[in-house]
């Protein structure tokens, strides 16, 4: 059986684990000549598919004069990774994130979006990637389409992932900010508890569903640790 180190690296950057722009661009290279070979592996496609993602960001932010052609390594990428496994959540995302970032939120875009979400609705790591740029376009996509990313959006939560959600609702403007804060009532008040000292963090002070009329959630904040 052929190896691949591109399998290996998929966990190291869903890990958010930074590497040097020589490193990537190395990996960048082999994952040209991986890719040519058209050997369908579909851990090796995604470590190279999340390779080509890490870089169009860099790239973009960076406002690189090369970007566009980041972008168009990770779409190639991403569909060899599609026509290897149609159903990867990521794959479609990935493909969103290139439309959109070329064109805004076209027809075609949202139909990528709901592609990953009917493929991998529940899938934590896509989520991380996904939840941000899917709340973005809330206005836009079917209604069952902003049910999923709602649902996402509580998903985050419950698992206790606060730091990334402080950050989503920071970057939010004032109306998308309204709708996922209420995407929040019902949940229960023990999983927002912790919430509202994240959202201190990125300079947010929010009333949360059930929080204010938990008065151990302000008991529990105000604990000094001993």
């Amino acid at each position: 059986m052929r190896a691949s180190p591109f399998a290996a690296l998929s966990p190291r950057l869903m890990m958010k684990e930074p590497f040097r722009e020589e490193a990537l661009r190395d990996f960048a290279d082999r994952a040209d000549t991986f890719q040519a070979d058209r050997w369908c592996s579909v851990a090796a496609l995604q470590g190279a598919a999340l390779l080509r993602a890490v870089s169009a960001e860099r790239a973009l932010s960076a406002g690189a004069a090369d970007a566009d052609a980041g972008l168009e390594a990770l779409k190639r990428s991403a569909s060899s990774l599609l026509g290897c496994s149609p159903t990867l959540g990521f794959a479609w995302f990935a493909l969103y994130w290139v439309e959109v970032n070329r064109f805004g939120p076209t027809e075609r875009a949202l139909s990528y979006l709901e592609m990953s979400y009917s493929t991998a609705p529940r899938e934590a790591w896509t989520a991380l990637m996904r939840n941000e740029a899917a709340t973005r376009v809330l206005a836009l996509v079917s209604s069952q389409v902003r049910a999923e990313i709602l649902e996402e959006w509580r998903d985050l939560l419950k698992a206790g992932l606060f730091d990334h959600a402080s950050r989503v609702l920071a970057r939010a403007d004032v109306a998308r900010r309204e709708t996922l804060v209420a995407a929040l009532t019902g949940l229960d008040p023990d999983t927002l508890k912790w919430f509202p000292s994240y959202l201190g963090r990125v300079g947010l002070e929010l009333e949360l569903p059930g929080i204010r009329d938990d008065p151990s959630a302000e008991r529990d904040r105000a604990r000094r640790f001993r």
